[in-house]
């Protein structure tokens, strides 16, 4: 299984695990002024959108855009949308900021995150990612009573620290529900 896919297993079975109640709703949260829920329309042309899309990551459901728009806070942004939605309604938001120098400075950036975002959260403190090369994740998570689920999660690859980053992920019911049948 290739990292990408690890990652998103990973994030998606933390996500599943963890119900704590319905505090607030996630499509109150915004990325980049993007909620789940929202049209990516509001912020893009179609154009904008097609062009920005990265071919076939759930080719049967779901499409991905990825740096569709510049961003001052995080190295990345990825938007999830339905394949032949028009309206493309926002299901999942994904941002990272690298942190290859000190994995401390990414645990105590998601901690500022975690206190902008006033939910009851759930911490599993650092687990184990892949015993090969002793990587590891922090995950920070919380599912709302509709399903909705937030992640902010630092990754740390010792052997290659150039990958270390904190990863924030919106994910709608829906999305993580297809990614739970797409990663078996």
């Amino acid at each position: 299984m290739d990292l990408m896919k690890k990652l998103s297993l990973y994030i998606f079975l933390i996500l599943m695990w963890c119900n704590v109640g319905s505090a607030k709703e996630i499509k109150e949260i915004e990325v980049e002024g993007m909620s789940i829920g929202d049209s990516l329309l509001e912020y893009f042309t179609e154009e904008e959108i097609k062009e920005a899309i990265v071919p076939e990551v759930y080719p049967d459901k779901f499409e991905v855009t990825y740096n569709i728009k510049e961003t001052l806070r995080f190295d990345f942004i990825t938007v999830t949308y339905k394949s032949n939605d028009k309206k493309y309604k926002i299901h999942g938001i994904s941002t990272a900021l690298k942190f290859s120098n000190n994995i401390q400075d990414c645990y105590k950036e998601q901690n500022k995150f975690v206190k902008e975002i006033s939910m009851n959260w759930k911490n599993w403190g650092i687990l184990p990612f892949d015993d090969e090369d002793n990587s590891t994740y922090k995950p920070i998570t919380f599912e709302d009573g509709k399903g909705d689920a937030i992640s902010i999660s630092c990754y740390y690859f010792p052997e290659d620290t150039s990958i270390n980053n904190l990863k924030i992920s919106l994910d709608s019911r829906e999305f993580k529900n297809y990614l739970k049948e797409y990663l078996n």
